[in-house]
């Protein structure tokens, strides 16, 4: 079973609510699995990493259990604007 972040979860349940709620999200995976597969979920995959297996995309409630559910998957994080510090 992945890891799921505190934050992402929190965002869910405070949405929960809305079953149409989107979350932005960072997917870390086992090296060679299958990013098709995360699209079946229902996953909206919108970029992934050359060199790491790590994929970035969208989601919803629904999809969020699908992805828990798989064991390619190791960690599913929400993924959030970075600043350089002072900005």
């Amino acid at each position: 079973m992945p890891e799921i972040s505190k934050q992402l979860r929190e965002r869910f349940r405070a949405h929960s609510d809305n079953l149409d709620h989107l979350e932005a999200v960072i997917v870390t995976l086992q090296p060679d699995a299958d990013v098709g597969q995360l699209e079946r979920t229902g996953m909206l995959v919108e970029r992934t990493m050359r060199n790491l297996p790590i994929v970035m995309g969208e989601i919803d409630s629904t999809t969020l259990t699908a992805l828990s559910l798989l064991d390619s998957v190791v960690r599913i994080e929400l993924d959030s604007t970075m600043r350089a510090l002072g900005d």
